[in-house]
């Protein structure tokens, strides 16, 4: 299915990434992200895959690894333990900066401190470099303003809603999966945004004839019953057991759940009599084509893929900010009817 408002294929995305100089090609690109969550790194690594096979050499780090005195590792666990165990204070600092803008003092200062790191880290022979995560962004900006960085420096946001974090000045061009982000972008100061359409692996696709019941059959799931794919990101955090009890009991479909990393949760479903349980896996997309709707609170990446895939969502039970509704819902033509196929934008193309 073509994705309106963009090229489907990333020719324009990859054409912003390579830096044309006088006569040359410098095919060499950085991509910096952050392992907070999956989502972030994901787009990275489908990113660097289509760059790569188009032959460009592709270098990756994680900023929290550039950032000095284990800052990084302690800042992500602090998020992680925030969302975990503290959801409401997270939502506070998250409203705030977006009241505010952008990031405080301190976040500000702490992303200075790998600005040396950045630049050390990026072979002389680097022709651009893209982020996939906001604070990765504002280091980039900081640097390209200074001068100090004399190459494109380049923004893909992952999200759907975009919060003024992702907007960094400097940041030569911010891409973007689809004009309704973009259009926010824009408002939020961004010079220069493109919509370049979704980054997902290309597994993540509608099934073709046949390839539904047989991912229902490996998952041992049944023909005729309504399954809803519960997915709680890579962390598994969120209100997932009250979400998956609720749509037990119902009565009108059989959850089958994803906790990502965290085996506790796959214990606890398991005490709580829930059949269908999976810890971290490769076989999402299978998952998506055997079931008939997903709930989840991921993020941006995992609607992109669900998108992909032809699975409708809605988001419930979300973590506190990541992914709140954009103001303009789209409803994807010939779907099942009902507010599952209520979307945000329209589905991404699968090329």
């Amino acid at each position: 299915m073509p994705h309106p408002g963009g090229p489907t294929d990333g020719r324009a995305a990859k054409a912003a990434l390579v830096h044309r100089g006088p006569g040359t090609e410098r095919s060499r690109v950085g991509i910096i992200s952050a392992s907070i969550g999956a989502g972030h790194d994901g787009a990275a690594a489908e990113l660097s895959r289509r760059l790569t096979a188009d032959g460009h050499t592709v270098d990756r780090w994680d900023l929290l690894d550039l950032l000095p005195a284990r800052a990084g590792r302690a800042a992500g666990s602090l998020y992680h333990r925030l969302l975990e165990h503290a959801p409401w204070a997270y939502q506070r600092i998250y409203t705030g900066t977006e009241r505010a803008g952008g990031a405080g003092p301190a976040a500000r200062a702490l992303l200075r401190t790998a600005q040396d790191r950045v630049m050390r880290a990026l072979p002389a022979d680097t022709g651009a470099v893209v982020s996939t995560y906001p604070g990765a962004s504002h280091v980039l900006g900081r640097l390209r303003q200074a001068g100090r960085l004399t190459i494109p420096a380049v923004t893909y946001m992952t999200d759907f809603s975009v919060h003024p974090l992702w907007v960094a000045r400097g940041i030569d061009l911010h891409l973007a999966v689809h004009e309704v982000p973009a259009a926010q972008a824009r408002a939020l100061g961004a010079a220069q945004v493109q919509v370049c359409g979704p980054v997902t692996d290309p597994r993540f696709r509608p099934p073709h004839a046949g390839e539904r019941a047989a991912a229902r059959e490996r998952f041992g799931l049944l023909p005729g019953v309504r399954y809803v794919l519960l997915v709680a990101g890579s962390w598994g955090v969120g209100p997932v057991r009250r979400v998956a009890a609720e749509i037990g009991a119902s009565g009108a479909a059989v959850p089958v759940v994803v906790c990502g990393r965290n085996q506790a949760l796959v214990r606890q479903f398991a005490a709580d009599g829930v059949e269908h349980v999976h810890g971290w896996t490769d076989d999402m997309p299978q998952l998506m084509w055997a079931c008939d709707v997903m709930v989840q609170n991921a993020g941006g990446l995992t609607s992109l893929e669900a998108f992909a895939s032809g699975l409708p969502w809605p988001a419930s039970g979300a973590y506190p900010a990541t992914e709140r509704p954009t103001p303009q819902p789209w409803t994807r033509p010939g779907s099942r009817s009902g507010s599952a196929t209520r979307q945000d934008c329209p589905p991404p193309s699968t090329t």
